[in-house]
C-alpha cells in the first residue's frame, strides 16, 4: 500500500467515526505531534489497548502503559515543565 493509499484509507476511517471519536483522534494526534518535538513517540500497546511513551532515538520506553490520552497529556505537561526548568537553570 502506498503512502497516498494509506492516507486515503485513514481519511475514510476517520469520516466513519462519530464526532466524539473524531475529537479524541484529533486530541491524540496533537499529543503525538507534541511528543515528537521532544524526540518522543506516543505509541499504542495492542495488548492492553492503552498508550505509552518511548524515546524515538533509542526505542526505550520512558512512560510505560497503561496510559490514556489525558494521562499522556499530563505526562507531557510535566516533561515540558521539567525541560523548561532545566533550560533556565543553565
Amino acid at each position: 500500500m502506498t503512502r497516498e493509499e494509506s492516507l486515503e484509507a485513514l481519511c475514510v476511517a476517520f469520516e466513519k467515526l462519530d464526532e466524539d471519536e473524531q475529537r479524541g483522534m484529533i486530541r491524540l494526534i496533537e499529543q503525538m505531534k507534541r511528543a515528537h518535538t521532544f524526540g518522543l513517540d506516543v505509541r499504542f500497546d495492542e495488548h492492553t489497548f492503552t498508550f505509552f511513551i518511548a524515546d524515538a532515538a533509542t526505542n526505550t520506553v520512558v512512560a510505560p502503559p497503561p496510559m490514556n490520552i489525558p494521562t499522556v497529556e499530563a505526562w507531557l505537561d510535566d516533561y515540558e515543565k521539567s525541560s523548561q526548568k532545566n533550560d533556565t537553570t543553565r
